[in-house]
């Protein structure tokens, strides 16, 4: 989004502040202007209530909740500053070129505060009114500055412009629409060049201080997606990619995804690669969309990477969440269940296939008043229900065809229809003011640990069954059946309807209110399908595992660790469907490890630090090189991002406007000084770009008419550019709109 929405300082188009009423008119003396009566002690007075309302209202913003009030201030001052140099880059080029600059605004309307300079002193005017003139002595500056109170963009006026979009008629040679074209042309340009200059200075400081960046080491590769059939493997450093790094052999790791969804349909993306081993190789891989990929974004399907510590963070409610799972601001995992992991990827990959209920995690905790010290942390695992797939949004989960049946994990209580408004304001209080909210609920059937034995006519449903059930009951009531445990220890079978909904943080998805899981702990088989290593075995639904391999079984837990131990072997199955049916059949367990096709995670996510690396120089011309390559790079991104909005290669629900910024700003603020500055780099460069489209309204659309009107030998018809105009302003209005729904449905129900 630009810091703009509408033009400024041009003669074809109105500046923000001129959709305000036009300077008076002239009096009855044709040869002097009518001044306007000064405003009254009545209208001064409500003024300056208005004002001390607003001082105090940020003063008990401050009071009650002073990191908050600190983190909003840094973004808007960081805002502020990005529009100010862009503005500033206005101001100063039509001063150069002789132009008389009439008012410089920081925001939009309503004007707040309005300061000029006079040769005796300074005159200051609260909520001034856009048709007040104040007379001005000799020695008086001709440019008023003036504060809005919408902080989203700002605006140069000069002398000549008005609400139609064409100039005033004039004779002053210091009107904008009597200097040169090529005057002008640079004056509307100047904003963007200012941007982008900015952006190459903030980088370069940043540089010359040291930056924080994700390098491009793969920390996971999808199965079954275009990075694996490329050959790339977890542990992998990406030095360059299509031949081009940013520096030396350093690659960003945004570099990979953005290469992803900007490049080229249906081209190979190269590669440059360099294993563990330190050996270097060039592989291609064509980016695809993922299956159920709600973004709808191109990806190669490479996970970052991230160290062995826990983070340290202040948060008191972060802290208690570690202390829940059992670790410490600052532990390292060392070891799973003894055995040694260096880096996160080997720590994933042994998560992953430990299907056990619990593993021991070895800690080295520093933070401890003893010294360092070795401690054990139990971590419960659990198999996801689907297996990870690029390319197959429900791969179930099995363990060679067997299919464990599906357990309510967790219940989510249904809350009652909320207004837009109400819904922003338990936002608001549970975020920013961290208040809890009473909502009213509806209360849901489901209970955690309840095993699901039929939905709609599907009996023992796979997770598949179980989301075309809930797809083809919307609106409906859908019976479902369940076995559950009471407090007694008894087993219950009940049967109850739902009503799906959409669930929170989709537009369309419907739910139940409930995840799922696998019931790992009886080894009762759902179903058996067929499989990449295995066909599916001839066991009934519902059937119990009694033995495998003559030995008996209580779980599927047990069922794994005898699988695990025969890899190439036959093994016998037995199972029950009731006391008068039973039966057994045979399996060939392929020699291959990892073609169980169960994928395990801990039950608590263990968050840990990403794996950053410091990008810095001592040497000034260097930095400037490199800020002068990451600003063309976020220029670049940018105008390719605009390009596959175009070519629909890039969805508009990816798109931010303020709204979206703005939160995002918050979020970058409160975790970083620094990542903020770099933060406020990108935008600095994206609205360069944004400025220079030739959309009527932006820079860009205001050069094209200039160039129009050199081509043409005069400007276009009034009645032309007021067209011009208007239909801009109703497409950048239904843009702005459009972004800012997705942004609050983002914010406010999920992303």
């Amino acid at each position: 989004m630009t810091d703009k929405p509408l033009s400024d300082s041009n003669s074809f188009t109105p500046a923000p502040s001129d959709f305000q009423p036009a300077p008076a008119s002239p009096s009855s003396d044709p040869g002097a202007p009518q001044v306007p009566p000064p405003q009254s002690p009545l209208s001064k007075m409500l003024n300056l209530v208005i004002a001390l309302a607003l001082v105090s209202a940020v003063i008990a913003f401050i009071l009650l909740a002073p990191g908050v009030a600190g983190t909003t201030a840094l973004v808007v001052l960081g805002f502020g500053a990005v529009i100010f140099v862009h503005e500033l880059g206005h101001f100063i080029a039509a001063k150069l070129g002789g132009i008389k600059v009439e008012a410089f605004s920081i925001g939009f309307p309503p004007t707040i505060l309005a300061v000029r300079k006079l040769r005796k002193g300074f005159r200051v005017r609260l909520f001034p009114r856009p048709s007040d003139q104040e007379p001005l002595e000799e020695g008086d500056s001709e440019t008023e500055y003036w504060l809005g109170l919408i902080p989203f963009g700002g605006f140069v006026k000069m002398l000549g412009q008005s609400d139609s979009g064409t100039a005033e008629k004039t004779d002053d040679p210091r009107s904008f629409a009597n200097r040169p074209i090529w005057i002008r042309i640079c004056v509307v340009a100047a904003g963007v060049i200012f941007n982008v200059l900015s952006a190459v200075i903030l980088f370069m400081g940043l540089y010359l201080y040291g930056l924080q960046q994700q390098p491009a080491v793969v920390g996971g590769v999808i199965p079954n997606s275009p990075a694996e059939a490329a050959g790339l493997r977890a542990g992998d450093r990406i030095i360059a990619i299509d031949g081009k790094s940013f520096v030396g052999d350093f690659v960003d790791f945004t570099m990979i995804s953005l290469a992803g969804a900007l490049g080229p349909k249906g081209k190979p993306s190269v590669f440059t690669v360099r294993r563990e081993d330190g050996n270097v190789e060039k592989l291609k891989a064509v980016s695809e969309v993922a299956a159920g990929d709600p973004q709808r974004l191109r990806q190669f399907g490479i996970e970052s990477a991230s160290t062995l510590e826990v983070p340290v963070w202040e948060d008191p409610k972060y802290q208690q969440l570690l202390a829940q799972i059992g670790f410490k601001p600052g532990d390292i995992i060392a070891a799973v269940d003894g055995k040694t992991v260096r880096t996160s990827w080997e720590l994933k990959e042994t998560l992953r296939r430990s299907i056990k209920p619990e593993v021991n995690l070895t800690v080295r905790r520093k933070n401890n008043p003893a010294g360092e010290q070795l401690v054990t942390v139990a971590a419960a695992l659990q198999p996801k229900v689907l297996y990870p797939n690029f390319r197959v949004e429900y791969d179930l989960a099995n363990m060679y065809s067997l299919v464990p049946r599906l357990q309510v994990e967790q219940v989510f209580e249904t809350n009652s229809s909320e207004g837009l408004i109400q819904q922003i304001r338990n936002w608001f209080s549970t975020v920013i003011l961290r208040k809890s909210v009473q909502n009213e609920t509806q209360p849901n059937p489901f209970q955690k640990g309840d095993i699901l034995l039929q939905i709609s006519d599907a009996p023992f449903p796979t997770f598949l069954e179980y989301r075309q059930a809930i797809e083809n009951y919307k609106d409906k009531p859908l019976q479902v059946m369940v076995l559950r445990t009471e407090a007694d220890g008894e087993s219950r079978i009940l049967s109850f309807s739902v009503h799906p909904s959409i669930q929170p943080g989709t537009k369309n998805r419907l739910w139940l209110g409930i995840s799922l899981c696998l019931d790992m702990n009886h080894p009762v088989a759902a179903q058996t399908i067929d499989t990449v290593s295995v066909d599916a075995l001839p066991i009934p639904r519902g059937a119990r595992i009694e033995r495998v391999d003559g030995q008996p079984v209580n779980s599927f837990y047990d069922i794994a660790e005898i699988f695990s131990k025969n890899n190439g072997q036959r093994i016998g199955i037995d199972y029950r469907l009731s006391e008068t049916q039973a039966g057994s059949t045979s399996l060939l367990i392929p020699k291959i490890e990892g073609l169980m096709h169960m994928w395990s995670e801990t039950v608590h996510p263990i968050p840990l630090v990403i794996l950053e690396e410091t990008v810095k120089t001592s040497n000034p011309a260097k930095a400037v090189v490199l800020g002068t390559k990451k600003t063309w790079y976020f220029v670049a991104t940018t105008y390719l991002t605009l390009k596959g909005l175009f070519t629909r290669d890039v969805p508009t629900s990816a798109l931010s406007g303020p709204v979206g910024i703005l939160s995002i700003s918050y979020q970058v603020a409160r975790e970083s000084f620094i990542k903020f500055l770099y933060f406020m780099g990108l935008i600095s460069a994206c609205i360069a770009v944004m400025n220079l489209l030739p959309i009527p309204l932006v820079d860009g659309g205001v050069i094209v008419l200039l160039l129009i009107e050199k081509i043409k030998g005069g400007p276009i018809s009034e009645k032309i550019q007021a067209v011009i105009t208007y239909v801009g302003l109703a497409f950048l209005l239904a843009v702005f709109l459009w972004i800012t729904y997705n942004d609050i449905y983002r914010i406010f129900f999920g992303s």
